[in-house]
Order: C-alpha cells, then structure tokens, then sequence
C-alpha cells in the first residue's frame, strides 16, 4: 500500500474525514431550523417586517418585487395598485441592477433577469428585453427572454418576437408561437403581410393562429398549404421533408377540427399523401350522414394501408349511433371471406350490444348473428362477457354457440382456456389450465455461456495477477507464506478497488450539488403563468399497470387524478388481475364499457375491454389479458392520446406538483427531452389520506429504514450527478416521463410480444438505454434529465423474502441489459454513456458485489490470522463506514434544499442507519446480488412478486 499504509496518513485521513462528518451535520441542523423558522407564518411575518424597516431603499425594493411577483400568481391585483406599485419599483436601483444583469455572460443570470423585468413594465425595459432577445443564442434563455416580452404586452413587440422564430429549432417555435398568438389584435393586423411571406417558420405561426381564429383567409391559405403538399416530393432533403411533414399536419389539424367536411371530400380521401389521405378518413367519423360516412369508409376498412384508421373513424360513428351495427352485420354475408374477417373484428367492440339486443328483442337470432362474428373475428371480449354475465338462461346459450366454435377454431380453444374462469370451463368440458408463475425469464444459453465466462474471469483475475507480479518471488517460499502473501496482495488491490469506487461517489455527489443548485435556481424562475400557457409544456399520459393491487388502488388513482398539471390523462391498465383491482375501480369511478378505437403501435397481450366515465374523461381503465409491468405500459401508450407518457406503479403516491416539477425541466434544456426521471420515497410509515400524503414519516419497520437511506443516497448522490454530464441511463420505473413517439420509434419497452421477442425484468432501465442508443446511432442532440424535486412516494418490501427477491429482480435487469447492449461498451460514438456510464454500471454494479464479497471475505482471513497492520484496518474503516455515512448525509442535506421532509429525530435516526448499513445490511445485500448472478446461470427462475400492504393512515401510529 506504499503511503497509504503509514501511520500519519491514515489518520490525518480519519481527522479529515471526522471534520466532514461533523460539517456535514451541522449543516444539517442549521439547515433545519431555517426551514422551521420559514413554516412558522407568525414568526417569519414578524421577522421579514422588522427587517423591512431597517433595510435600505434598494433592499425594500428588491423584497416588495419578490411579494409582487408571487401574489401576481396567485391573485388578480387591483389596476391602481398594481400601478402603485410599478411606479416605485421603476424608481428603485432595480431596474438599473437587472439591465446590467441582462447583459451577463451566465445565461442563469440573464434568466433570471429576464423574469424580475417583466414586471417592471417601461420602454427602456421593452427595448432593452428586444435587444437581448436579438442577440440571444442560449435557447432556454431565448425562452426566457420572449416570455418577459409577451407579459410586458407591447404590440411594438410583436415584429422582434415574430423575427426570432426564424432559424430556430421547433422546441423554440411551438412554444414562442403560443405567446404570438395572444396578441391577437396585433397580430391579426400584421396578417396581411405575414401571408405573402413564404418562410417555414412564419408558415407555421400563421396556421397556428388559423387554428385559434380562423377567417376566410385563414381558411384559404389553410387549405392551400394543404394542396399545395398534395403530391409527396421524395427528392427533397430529409431536413425539408420533415419540417413539410410538420406543417401539412398543423394544416391538416386545422381543417380537420373546423371544417371537417371539406377535409373528408372524394379528393382529399383518395389523395396520394398519406397524412392528407388519413386526415380525410379520419374526417368522416364527424361530418356528414352517419350512415352515409359507414358506407363511404367501408373500402377503406378493406384495404390494408387505410384499415387501421378507417376502423377508429366507424367505432367513432358507431358508438354514437349503435344502430349502425345492424346495416353492417346484414352485409356481411356478401362479402368475401377476407373482408368478413376484417369487419368481425370491428363488430367484435359491439358485441355485448348485439348479444343483449338480440337476446332481449329478437331472441331466436342471437345463436346465428353471434355465431357468425365468432367465426371470422378475435373472441376475447365475448369470453370476458360470458364471465361477467350472472344471467343463467343467457349463460346456457351463449355457450351452445361456444360449443360449435370450439370444434372449428382451435385458437378459441386456447383464448377460453386462458380467460373463462374455472366454472365455466367445466361446463364446456375443457381442462383447466394449471396456473403459471409470474415472471419467469429465461436466460438464452449464449448469455449464460457469456456470464460464465465472465465469472471466471472475476475469480481468476487476481490470482493470475499475483502470479504475473510476484512469480519468482515466489519460488522456495512455504505454501503458507504464499497465501499470506496472497491474502494481503488481494486485500491491497482490494483497498484501491474501494479508493477508485468512493471517488467516483464523491465526484458523482459534487456534480449533484452543483446540478441541485442550478436546477433550484430554476425552478424558482418558474411562475405558474409561465407553466400553464398552452403548449409551454408537453401534454401527458400517465399509465399505471396494475396487477393485484386492491388495496392500494383506489388511494394511488384519486392521488393521480388530483395533479397540479395543465394537460393529462391517467390509464389505468388492470393486467389481468385475480383479486378485485378492477371491480373496486369501476364502482369508485362509475366506470362503463366504451368501445374507444386505437392504433396498435406497440404488440401487447390481448385487451379485453376499456373502461371510461363520460363525467370524468380524464381516467381511462384498461382491462387486459395478464403479460407482465412492461406489457401493461406498451397496451397503455397503444392508447394514449397525449406526446409524453409517464411510466408509474400503481401502488405509488405522486405529490401534487410533482409531475410539473419534472416535465419543467425541459424548459432549461434547449434539446428533446426523451426521458426524464424523479425520485423514489417510501411511504411505509407515512399518513395517506385518500391518495394525499398528508404526513412524511420514516418507516416504523427497521428493514425498510435501511432501505429509505439507501434510496436517498442512490437518487440524489448518483442519478442527479449521472444526469449533470448527460449519461444518465436509469430512470425508475416507479417514476419516469418518456417522450411517446421515441419509445413507439425505439420499439416499446421490451417483451416476447414485442420486435425484439424477449423479456426482461429491468424494462425501465433498458427502454431508457435503447433510446439513449437509438439516439446516438442517429446522431440527434438530446437530454436524459432527473429532476431533484419532484417525488414520487411508493411502498417498500418489509420482509427479507420480498426484498430478496426485488433485490434478485434488479440485479437480473441489469445484467440482461448489459449482455443485450454490450455494443455500447467502450465505444466512443456514444460519448460519455459508452466511455463512462456503460463501463461504471459494469465493473461496479454487475461485477461491482462479486469483487466485494471476495475482498471481504480475504480481509476477514486475514483479520483472524493477524496479518493485517492496524493502519490497514483503519483506512478500510474510513473508505468503507466514514465516507458512505458522509456521502449518506449529502444526499441528505441535497433532498431537504428546499422543503423539510423528515423530522430532527428521523434525520437522527437514519443517520444511524446509515452507519448500521455497513456492518453486515450492506454486506448482505451485496450477497443477494451474488445470488442473482448465479441464479442467472439458470435455464429459467421465476423472481415473484412482493407482498403489498397498501396504504392505511394507521401505519404511522
């Protein structure tokens, strides 16, 4: 160990590393008490107008614009004081202050300058914001920028915004395009000219506007710019096809909203262009005779490139007027074989309505006309209404018609045997399938081979070193000797092992604080105005698997529907639950059957049917036969509507402004965001009060305290310190916003249903992966983000079986993704996720608990036969306790920035914790990750399930 073995260093190691300790936590308290002061109202009240009264002029000011600016937010101020107001914030020091701030070289700095200026309103702040927003080349900052320009609300500064879009990026477009559009009035007066420009950009503003207020001549050089891209040009640069796609979609998003009817006209429905043809389809599910536009969009449901979309345009008709299905059924028989089985599929969405009308009404049909759907078409919703019906007579029936089918059709065989319960399936004599173990994965034998290989190179690697190094040496020495001299050799690469991983944690946690600081400082230039103008932020669906999750569901749905964000969904995606998941949603909500028509972008199991209350359009319920979390999230982008999705458990908590916290982040990038990811709290122990969480408490259960330090330290020491440099690669499933078309593009989250046809247990890591790498190999500027404060609260295993095999579970992800990208390892074409992140999760993560066991393991030899100097002994104490316990209270002192989560006992508490971790929880931990990589080596293992509690407010009394 040459230096590191002398006495001096190690302890002037130790005294540093006790100073830090004790820095650390005193920073802590200090913190605490401020945070304690800010939530005592009265007292921070008092405080803030004494100093009031002593501050000077320039500090006043400074303080009167932070309370203006916040109560602007909240409330509508009254004209005379807000003029009141303006005026002495005009003749303060302010606004000489921010003008010369708006020249800083720090974008953060012009930001913020930006923000403070527009509420100063005056001519030399609007022609200075103009100026700077001319010279900006930062794109956030340009944002920025625009926005104080359009609160300002100046008509004189309409021609300056509307000149930035030109050249610019679209992430900068949509987004100015919004503030242009407000102007109205203004901007409705430049018209004019703006038509007769031919720019892109000016192109898009115009049919954005078009899209608000639509005129004659809107409508005009609408319906021109459709024309005029009729014919597809396959010459042009992909650059200029794309940005001709995007425009024919605003023109044709235009039309289609106001005047659909002359979109679905004979020329627009047989156009060459695709977009302009699927548009028109699309149009005649709204204009016109009902009756007339099923007739008109039968060929299209025939032909394979129009099926899909001509499909969702009839259900829209049908589920208005269900009638229809009757004029359809009584041409099937007509049609060829082909077409009969197109048109049972779609018939099968009304398949309840035929058999209750028929059984109701005309009673002697219903074995024909059902029959004959069940002959051609897909027959999983018609089981699914044989299980849910409780009338005898109709049972007896419908399975007399099931009866012949079976005898034809042997996939119906299989579709009964996998969703008709067991009941039932007596009564037709099938056998009942023996129930299968969730979750098996198999490893492929090249992988295994692979993992072998690998293994035997970690349990070789430092005997052959030693035998390289000290060969001769070695010759004549008793074996004893040898294997003291081996024992120590092992213990020293050991110790280097560990000195390299707690530089890596330390450079991770000070690019976190620094990435913490800069992110606060944004956030806190956020106004609610900012975040809730239309399309400043992406639209999102949130879809939460469920599988047997009845006695949280109810809680994490209303908590998830009471969002503080301005444009989302929640699909509720029920994968084939056998406890009452489904049926506790449909009595809470009120929830029906609706017959909602989608694209299947993504190959999923089958989905059974889907639930809505036109009451409440935000929540949509999916009811699906059983294939896994990463099956459930592909059935549920199939159906979402909105350009982000977020990936959440259905056992989890968002709190209110979380989901606006994260997707916030993309504002401070100038770049696609195509994925983002938040924290992870647990909420055993906490106060849950109708899906609110009302009360933060750390877990009464001594197995799930270890765990809360843990997650504490993995999120805001190494996701955030990843996600700083841009190499961000894991996003947790529990939390996570994925920018849709990448994923449907990168192939969905990976299953045996999917492209790829392989599971894998750690889909959340490996969809951010293959989209970083889709990403790279296309050469597209993107950000992997993380953001520090936007939480996400979930349960954690409180038994040594469930965390066992959650532990099994994760470590299997990861070396399945490593094994099915190990493309990306050491590359430099992928930057810095090939150079540095992809090695790092290798050696340290999946290699990382192998070396671990192993050092322990000759440490503890050599403790029990005396060989180790005790300045050994020490320096292994301080890289392996001291410094995980100060990296433990970083990320500390990182989650309590801005909000106080936990009380002084708690920190206390899991500060002990985060000592009590390194003798023997961690150790043990890095076993089960041992184990994990062996079971590997196994043909198939099935990880399990843990077992869930779910929420009660009990649980922290």
């Amino acid at each position: 160990m040459n230096w590191l073995q002398r006495p001096e260093v190690v302890m002037a190691l130790v005294y540093v590393f006790c100073a830090i300790f004790i820095a650390l936590f005193l920073t802590l308290v200090e913190r605490r008490y401020q945070l304690l002061h800010r939530l005592s109202n009265r007292t921070w009240g008092r405080l803030a107008m004494k100093r009031m009264e002593k501050r000077s002029r320039f500090q006043s000011a400074s303080n009167l614009l932070h309370h203006y600016e916040h109560v602007k937010q909240v409330i509508e101020v009254e004209k005379d004081q807000q003029r009141n107001l303006e005026d002495r914030l005009r003749d303060s020091h302010l606004l000489e202050r921010y003008l010369k701030q708006l020249q800083s070289r720090k974008p953060l700095q012009r930001m913020e300058a930006a923000q403070h200026l527009c509420s100063i309103p005056a001519e030399e702040v609007r022609l200075a914001l103009e100026s700077a927003l001319q010279q900006e080349s930062d794109r956030p900052t340009k944002l920025y920028l625009a926005y104080a320009i359009s609160e300002l609300k100046n008509p004189a500064s309409l021609p300056v915004l509307i000149q930035s879009l030109i050249g610019e990026h679209r992430w900068y477009r949509g987004r100015v395009n919004v503030l242009i559009v407000e102007y109205r009035e203004a901007l409705h007066h430049q018209l004019p000219s703006l038509l007769r420009r031919e720019e892109f950009e000016i192109q898009e503003l115009v049919l954005d506007y078009a899209n608000e207020f639509l005129s004659s001549d809107l409508y005009d050089y609408t319906l021109r710019v459709v024309n005029r891209y009729e014919v597809v040009q396959k010459n042009r640069v992909n650059f200029e096809r794309d940005n001709t796609q995007f425009l024919l979609q605003r023109a044709l998003q235009v039309l289609g909203k106001l005047y659909p009817q002359i979109l679905a006209t004979p020329r627009y429905r047989n156009s060459p262009n695709p977009l302009i043809r699927d548009a028109a389809i699309t149009a005649l599910a709204s204009s016109g005779d009902p009756a007339s536009s099923i007739q008109q969009l039968l060929p299209f449901l025939f032909r394979e490139e129009t099926s899909t979309i001509a499909q969702s345009a009839m259900l829209s008709i049908i589920q208005k007027q269900p009638h229809l299905v009757d004029d359809l059924l009584n041409q099937m028989p007509q049609l060829p074989e082909s077409q009969q089985r197109i048109l049972a599929d779609l018939l099968m969405y009304k398949i309840e309505y035929l058999i209750l009308q028929d059984y109701y009404l005309r009673q002697p049909e219903v074995d024909g006309r059902i029959e004959t759907i069940l002959r051609y078409g897909q027959c999983g919703k018609f089981l699914t209404f044989l299980n849910g019906n409780h009338d005898l007579e109709l049972e007896n029936r419908l399975l007399l018609v099931l009866r012949r089918l079976l005898a034809t059709r042997v996939e119906v065989q299989q579709d009964a045997k996998r969703l008709l319960t067991p009941r039932l399936l007596q009564k037709l004599d099938l056998e009942v399938p023996l129930p299968t173990k969730r979750g098996t994965t198999v490893a492929s034998r090249a992988t295994r081979l692979r993992l072998i290989a690998i293994l035997v190179v970690a349990m070789i690697f430092m005997p052959v070193l030693f035998v390289l190094l000290q060969g001769q040496e070695l010759q004549g020495l008793a074996m004893g000797s040898i294997l003291q001299r081996f024992v120590l050799h092992f213990v020293d690469g050991f110790a280097y092992y560990v000195i390299i991983l707690n530089f890596i944690a330390f450079s991770l946690i000070g690019l976190s604080i620094l990435y913490v600081r800069r992110q606060s400082q944004l956030w806190k230039l956020k106004t609610m105005s900012l975040l809730f103008k239309p399309r400043m932020l992406p639209s999102i669906s949130i879809v939460a698997p469920a599988y047997n999750e009845e006695k949280s569901i109810l809680e994490s749905t209303n908590s998830l529907l009471n969002l503080l964000y301005p444009d989302y969904e929640l699909i509720v995606v029920n994968d084939g639950s056998t406890d009452h998941t489904l049926q506790k949603l449909i009595d809470a909500y009120h929830l029906q059957k609706v017959d909602f028509p989608w694209a299947p972008s993504l190959e999923t199991k089958p989905i059974l049917d889907v639930y809505q209350n036109p009451h409440l359009p935000r929540l949509m319920v999916i009811h699906k036969m059983n294939g896994g979390k990463a099956d459930s999230l592909n059935a549920g982008i199939n159906l979402a509507r909105k350009e982000y999705f977020c990936g959440i458990d259905a056992d989890s908590l968002l709190e209110q402004t979380s989901l606006l916290k994260l997707a916030a982040l993309q504002l401070d990038t100038g770049v696609e965001t195509p994925a983002l990811g938040g924290n992870i709290f647990p909420v055993n122990g906490c106060q849950v009060d109708q899906g609110v969480l009302t009360e933060v408490r750390i877990p009464h259960n001594r197995l799930a305290r270890f765990q809360t330090m843990e997650y504490i330290r993995a999120f805001m020491s190494g996701r955030l310190g990843w996600a700083s440099m841009n190499a961000l690669l894991i996003i947790s499933g529990a939390f996570g916003l994925f920018r849709k078309e990448r994923v449907v593009a990168a192939g969905g989250y990976l299953t045996s249903s999917g492209i790829y046809k392989r599971d894998t247990v750690g889909e959340d890591m490996e969809l951010v992966v293959r989209i970083a790498r889709v990403m790279k190999e296309a050469k597209l500027p993107f950000k992997i983000d993380y953001a520090y404060n936007a939480n996400c609260w979930t349960e954690v295993p409180e038994d040594l079986v469930s965390l066992r095999k959650q532990r099994y579970r994760w470590h299997r992800g990861l070396i399945e993704i490593i094994m099915f990208h190990h493309q990306l390892l050491f590359r430099p074409a992928y930057g810095r996720i090939g150079m540095l992140a992809f090695p790092y999760f290798l050696i340290f993560e999946m290699l990382g608990p192998l070396l671990e066991i192993q050092g322990l393991l000759f440490v503890a030899i050599a403790l029990v036969m005396g060989w180790l100097q005790w300045e050994v002994i020490v320096l292994l104490f301080v890289l392996t306790v001291l410094v995980g316990v100060i990296i433990s209270m970083t990320a500390l002192i990182i989650a309590e920035k801005d909000e106080q989560y936990f009380r002084m006992r708690d920190l206390n508490r899991l500060i002990g914790y985060a000592v009590l971790e390194n003798f023997g929880p961690r150790q043990y931990f890095s076993l089960w990750r041992v184990s994990g990589f062996l079971k590997m080596l196994r043909p198939a293992e099935a990880w399990g399930q843990a077992t869930r509690r779910g929420f009660h407010p009990t649980n922290n009394k």
